[in-house]
């Protein structure tokens, strides 16, 4: 039977004298558009450096229109299979235009950056009135809001997350004459070093796990080597004495392995000494050094990045006074203290804050568009 959406009244009277009435089938139909203020997706809800209000969601205009739908369904697909689904009722149901929203999870609780971004995302929604469907599908054209070399993968039921990072590296060769016995490190070998310090300095677990506005979850870095990168640093290999300063200052970045230098301080203690202190500081430099790229995005570069969180001069990186190494407790990757943070003895306690580990969930917003 036909759904009545009105009733036409004849002047001619029917038996009893009661009006004739004459019904007809309502045109059901279902459109659906993203909502232009609801377009930009931040993982956990993590606001701005300045305090702005993110949305842990994307908004759908659902319009039901000429009569209320038996039905309406929402099917996320990604590379053809489903992995969201829902059955809206209530409110949904009414004609009008109503607002849902999705959070990015699929079934499994699971919240994945490159899924969201991918060219085989898209969602299908099923209205329903007397056996009859509308199907309205949109396809996507999603894109990172921030910056394209940071992903994220949430896992809500084990409240953890994996954040991958893709730096890019060069090699800027050998710099000075190594010492006698001494064998050369490979470009290979101290890019792995790099890959393992950004993982270890920019995790947080545990204890240390960060708390969101939407809960707190144990957060593990992964580095990967693949396109889209961020800005390339070079690693030079440094076997001269004197120290060589790495650096991210504007257009130059370099990462620095200086094992002459810790061969001067070190060698009567051993080349295993040497080797130790070489390779773990390299790993704090270039975690730092990468570090600057997260915070230029979040902070900025004078307020927040390049002065180390006012904790340095902006253009000579000098230690502004008072800036004392805690005597227990973390040390803050990011900020320039008065005294050497030394990661050999410290290296359990370095370790970026908790508000700039946050900051890699911002910077993975992603923004719908279709």
């Amino acid at each position: 039977m036909s759904a009545t959406c009105g009733v036409a009244r004849s002047p001619d009277a029917g038996l009893n004298n009661q009006p004739i009435s004459t019904t007809y089938p309502c045109d059901f139909d279902l459109d659906v558009e993203l909502s232009g203020q609801r377009d930009v997706l931040t993982p956990l809800a993590v606001p701005s450096f300045n305090g702005d209000v993110t949305f842990s969601s994307v908004g759908f205009n659902v319009g039901i229109e000429n009569c209320k739908a038996d039905s309406l369904d929402v099917e996320v697909i990604h590379e053809g299979n489903v992995i969201y689904n829902e059955s809206l009722s209530g409110e949904f149901l009414n004609r009008g235009t109503h607002l849902w929203e999705w959070d990015g999870y699929d079934n499994n609780q699971i919240l994945d950056t490159k899924v969201l971004k991918s060219d085989a995302l898209k969602i299908v929604f099923i209205g329903t009135k007397n056996g009859i469907d509308k199907k309205r599908t949109i396809e996507f054209d999603n894109d990172a809001e921030e910056v394209d070399w940071l992903d994220v993968r949430i896992d809500k039921n084990s409240g953890s997350a994996e954040v991958t990072l893709r730096p890019s590296f060069s090699d800027d060769g050998i710099d000075g004459t190594p010492p006698q016995g001494v064998t050369v490190v490979s470009y290979d070998y101290v890019k792995q070093l790099a890959k393992q310090g950004i993982e270890k300095y920019w995790s947080r677990t545990g204890s240390r796990a960060v708390n969101s506005p939407e809960g707190k979850f144990d957060v593990r870095v992964k580095v990967e080597f693949a396109e889209p990168s961020a800005s390339d640093f070079d690693l030079e290999r440094n076997y001269d004495t004197d120290f060589g300063r790495s650096t991210s200052f504007w257009v130059f970045k370099s990462i620095i392995y200086n094992y002459g230098f810790h061969y001067r301080r070190n060698a009567r203690l051993g080349l295993g000494v040497v080797k130790q202190e070489a390779d773990e500081n390299f790993k704090e430099t270039a975690a730092h050094e990468i570090g600057h790229l997260i915070l230029n995005n979040y902070g900025g570069r004078f307020g927040y990045s390049w002065s180390h969180k006012d904790s340095s001069t902006v253009l000579t990186q000098s230690t502004l006074d008072n800036q004392n190494l805690p005597s227990s407790g973390e040390i803050d990757l990011m900020k320039y203290y008065e005294y050497h943070t030394d990661p050999v003895r410290n290296g359990n306690r370095i370790i970026a804050a908790e508000v700039d580990v946050l900051s890699l969930f911002w910077l993975t917003s992603v923004e719908f568009g279709n």
